[in-house]
């Protein structure tokens, strides 16, 4: 149980100060961050059921969201990305939407109730709920996935490689992103548009063999490096499924991966 400490209100701000918190609550909130900068989402909010990420989106938007009706578009700003992205897996369970979040006015001096201020760079979180906005974004049994419509230079974010047996994934703005193999159709796309049969495809960091595997079954053959062993070793076994390898095509494979180093 919490009881109200202190309540103030100034013009159009109203800040109330909460005692007697429970010590799990407190934990709670302490990984949610410090300052508006630093706002996050700790884990569990963004495994909660989709009833409870339900009540989750609704009471964030309630408090820093609105709706554009002439877009019909759930929007919500904050300078903290961290937080917005969370807020997207967020929707994504609750309502199974594609969220965008995207950078909006960049750092500048602005005014807050005749105070001068320095703003920081803001972030848009953005998703409609109509089925016409899931024509650009789709969830599948990979994850859930947007169309990109441009590319534009950002800003630098550290990257964390994981990697344990079997697997490898990476961490990047506190989000967990599983290293998938590319799709094979996408590979078959760019096989066909610029090779011929019987060219020599190459793939210097090989990966599982998923280019190699396409190239054998559409009759191209196949040269590829990976330092990996793991990866390597499973490189050959899909290979081998592709298509009988001849004429030596793994000979001194060892070696080669070794010198490529």
């Amino acid at each position: 149980m919490c009881i109200r400490d202190r309540y103030s209100a100034v013009r159009t701000a109203t800040q109330i100060t909460l005692k007697g918190l429970r010590k799990e609550v407190r934990e709670t909130l302490n990984r949610c961050g410090q300052g508006a900068g630093n706002k996050r989402l700790p884990g569990e909010a963004v495994s909660l059921s989709q009833d409870k990420s339900q009540s989750l989106l609704e009471g964030y938007l309630s408090a820093d969201g609105h709706y554009v009706e002439k877009h019909d578009r759930h929007c919500a700003s904050s300078i903290s990305r961290a937080l917005l992205l969370g807020m997207a897996m967020v929707a994504q369970r609750a309502y199974g939407v594609v969220a965008s979040v995207y950078a909006g006015r960049p750092a500048r001096q602005g005014e807050i109730e005749g105070r001068p201020v320095k703003m920081r760079q803001d972030w848009i979180f953005a998703f409609r709920m109509s089925e016409g906005y899931k024509k650009s974004g789709w969830i599948d049994d990979e994850g859930a996935w947007k169309k990109v419509r441009k590319i534009e230079c950002a800003d630098d974010r550290e990257v964390w490689d994981l990697q344990v047996a079997e697997d490898a994934s990476f961490t990047a703005e506190g989000c967990i992103v599983h290293n998938c193999p590319l799709q094979l159709d996408v590979i078959e796309r760019a096989v066909e548009l610029w090779s011929n049969p019987g060219d020599v495809v190459l793939s210097p960091f090989a990966g599982i063999g998923s280019e190699g595997y396409v190239a054998l079954q559409m009759g191209r053959r196949f040269v590829g490096s990976e330092l990996k062993r793991s990866y390597f070793d499973v490189a050959c076994r899909n290979l081998a499924a592709a298509k009988s390898m001849q004429g030596g095509l793994f000979a001194g494979h060892e070696e080669q991966i070794n010198a490529a180093a």
